[in-house]
């Protein structure tokens, strides 16, 4: 199990006293064999990926990004780490006081990556079936797309945008 240094201990702790779903989601726990750090990279045979911490999702929320190349065509491949705040408390979280500031730097973090291909733990967050599928019939070529990323980064910050605005808000009202 490879995860980000900063997932270790809540893996650990199977879910328990999540910042954001304190004991709600909970798994038995599981042991880390190797975490990995912001520009740290991990050798599969010839293959070199390079991990990106995108803080926010989880505190180890991790990106992955490698070049793959066949007859004579490379590519720069992201398996980008969602970007999402489900219903995540964003104002006066004290169980992640730094979560806003590491969504920001994620979104500006995974739009700069350089991505010709995007790929995500959940096709929708990269429009993936609607890309692909044309009449029943499967385009791969429709999936090289070098903004994809930016343009998910771009949507995804739009979305936290209006949730921190609106959580904001409310605060305010209550004080």
């Amino acid at each position: 199990m490879i995860a980000g240094a900063a997932d270790e201990a809540l893996l650990a702790r199977g879910g328990r006293d999540d910042p954001q779903f304190a004991d709600r989601f909970t798994y038995p726990p599981v042991r880390v064999d190797r975490t990995v750090r912001d520009g740290e990279t991990l050798h599969l045979g010839d293959l070199t990926l390079t991990a990106h911490a995108t803080p926010g999702h989880t505190p180890g929320n991790t990106t992955w990004a490698w070049r793959s190349c066949e007859d004579g065509r490379c590519l720069d491949i992201v398996f980008v780490g969602s970007l999402s705040a489900p219903d995540y408390r964003l104002v006066d979280n004290a169980a992640y006081p730094g979560l806003v500031d590491d969504f920001d730097r994620s979104f500006a973090k995974v739009a700069a990556l350089p991505c010709d291909l995007a790929l995500a733990p959940h096709p929708g967050m990269i429009g993936f079936w609607e890309r692909v599928e044309k009449g029943g019939e499967i385009d791969r070529t429709a999936l090289v797309d070098p903004s994809r990323c930016r343009r998910y980064a771009e949507r995804a910050r739009e979305a936290f945008g209006k949730e921190l605005t609106g959580q904001r808000a409310a605060a305010a009202s209550r004080k």
